[in-house]
């Protein structure tokens, strides 16, 4: 999606989204606003990653001013008039959208990291933050938000970055910890090469545990006066944990093609969510 205000193409971009289902059990308003966010962070994910004339680093330029515009009542892009509505209905913070956009702009020049620690810098802009704005619209009584916006943040990612690693790859990014290659021995042109190895298998069974111990910290922390207004992440998690797990029982089969969903696994994942409530 290119961010030149011209362009008008911004309805439903949730339409193909895993996060899709978490729309299904909303107000109208409040779908409307998770429509507006998910758009902006669609938006600006595609500003870096996908062609354009504008080079990433202008378009996340541009992105950065058009936030403050949108926060000044006088933003010029359809994304972002879309979002003055929620803004001044719901708990979303600039610095929260900020966080995204500075989150996706790691990518124009940071191809790895050393550490868990140095990766998760990067997911709690990409995702953890994501969540926080989620949480400005569901609301939020008792539970601890911090805690809860990172866990959650931090297993979606994961989940996004064992998904998708050919594809990753092909834009030389790895975003698995070189510490972590390292003890799997690992060599990064493996995974460059999209060669499966048994030092990768082991690194993604081991990433992927790493995931599900963030998917069951995020829903330890709900506390019982949430448990109705966070339903919608509930579902976002129960979802992306049903990916991973099914990636992991097919095998990770990764550079083969990316495995998705279909309606009745999502389905399921909804009734799963729905029976935890």
């Amino acid at each position: 999606m290119s961010c030149t205000p011209e362009k008008e193409s911004c309805q439903r971009p949730e339409a193909k989204s895993s996060f899709r289902p978490a729309f299904i059990f909303l107000s109208t308003e409040k779908r409307d606003a998770l429509s507006a966010v998910y758009g902006y962070c669609r938006a600006v994910d595609d500003a870096v990653d996908e062609p354009s004339d504008i080079s990433p680093a202008e378009s996340v330029r541009f992105w950065r001013e058009e936030t403050e515009r949108l926060y000044a009542g006088k933003p010029t892009h359809p994304i972002t008039r879309a979002l003055l509505e929620p803004v001044a209905a719901f708990d979303i913070h600039k610095e929260h959208l900020l966080m995204v956009l500075n989150g996706v702009a790691m990518d124009i020049d940071v191809f790895r990291y050393e550490t868990l620690a140095d990766l998760q810098k990067y997911m709690y802009g990409v995702a953890c933050a994501v969540a926080h704005l989620c949480l400005g619209i569901f609301g939020c009584a008792e539970t601890d938000r911090e805690p809860f916006c990172a866990n959650l943040g931090y297993a979606v990612q994961l989940t996004n970055i064992i998904r998708d690693v050919a594809s990753d790859a092909q834009r030389g990014r790895i975003y698995f910890p070189l510490e972590d290659l390292r003890r799997f021995n690992v060599a990064p042109e493996d995974i460059l090469n999209r060669r499966m190895t048994p030092g990768i298998l082991a690194l993604l069974q081991f990433e992927t545990e790493r995931a599900l111990a963030f998917y069951e910290a995020n829903a330890s922390l709900v506390k019982p006066a949430d448990k109705k207004r966070l339903f919608p992440c509930a579902v976002i998690a129960e979802v992306y944990k049903a990916l991973l797990l099914k990636i992991a029982k097919k095998g990770y089969p990764v550079f083969e093609g990316k495995v998705k969903l279909s309606k009745f696994d999502k389905a399921k994942a909804l009734f799963r969510a729905w029976r935890k409530s």
